[in-house]
């Protein structure tokens, strides 16, 4: 299978950061995180981790930037893009894997 890259959005996760970075690992040969400049410790949760890229981007008029510059940034020719608070549920992470 191609390498894949996870593209996660985010805008103050600190409380619900079960997705970060717990999510990918396993799943995603890469992790892009784009911040919407979150006001809690999200920053810094994720540049704890040697295998998340971060950036930063203002939300604008809506999340559909943010993800398109994740998209960008993705460097394998596969991307899984979802938000922070969402899970992988079984069957697509056996998939993936």
């Amino acid at each position: 299978m191609s390498k894949i890259s996870a593209v996660i959005i985010t805008l103050n996760e600190e409380r619900k950061h079960h997705t970060l970075p717990q999510f990918p690992s396993g799943v995603a040969d890469e992790i892009v995180v784009v911040d919407s400049f979150s006001a809690d410790n999200t920053p810094t949760i994720c540049k704890q981790h040697e295998n998340i890229r971060f950036l930063q981007l203002a939300i604008g008029e809506g999340l559909c930037q943010n993800k398109e510059l994740g998209n960008e940034q993705a460097t394998h020719p596969i991307f899984l893009s979802i938000d922070a608070d969402e899970v992988l549920d079984e069957e697509l992470r056996s998939y993936l894997n």
